[in-house]
């Protein structure tokens, strides 16, 4: 098991599973996604126009000026596909566990290293889950304060796209 190493003395596993290997579609990606089909299609936009443009002038260095779009296309891409691939990978390498004095998230692979929650540092704890009992657990850990609105956001981390969400809970 990957956890125990990194056990503390006198700690016991209380719950250990894997994230689940769909996507769990947040909050966060309605924006993202959004973002991502407008940069895209800017991108794509602006590529094919500069090629349009460029495509009858005789001048070399005119003629590389559509290759300036290509790495915004691939941050489009990345921003509508990509990531949800590279989510799916960094999913497949990690290990949630809850024990009796922290929640951990193990990263195993390559570069292994811990994130740990002690339950005295959280203020509140969310869950939500689906009709088939497969949710996200949220960890309130503190705030941070933006100045320039005079706002303060609240800092959450969990564990995301578990199996028997009520009962982790």
């Amino acid at each position: 098991l990957h956890i125990k190493p990194y056990l503390d003395i006198n700690e016991d596993i209380l719950w250990c599973d894997k994230p689940a290997k769909r996507y769990v579609f947040t909050s966060a990606d309605i924006f993202t996604t959004l973002f991502g089909i407008v940069w895209l299609a800017f991108s794509l936009f602006w590529v094919i126009t500069a090629f349009s443009i460029t495509s009858d002038v005789e001048a070399s260095s005119i003629n590389i000026f559509p290759f300036f779009g290509i790495p915004f296309v691939f941050i489009g891409l990345y921003l509508l596909f990509f990531r949800h691939i590279f989510g799916a990978l960094k999913r497949k390498n990690m290990i949630y566990a809850l024990t009796n004095k922290r929640a951990m998230i193990v990263h195993i692979g390559k570069r292994q290293y811990v994130q740990e929650y002690r339950y005295e540092n959280i203020s509140n704890i969310q869950m939500k889950c689906d009709d088939n009992d497969m949710g996200s657990i949220f960890f309130l850990t503190g705030a941070i304060n933006y100045n320039r609105n005079g706002r303060s956001y609240a800092s959450t981390s969990g564990i995301f796209g578990i199996k028997d969400t009520k009962k982790v809970y």
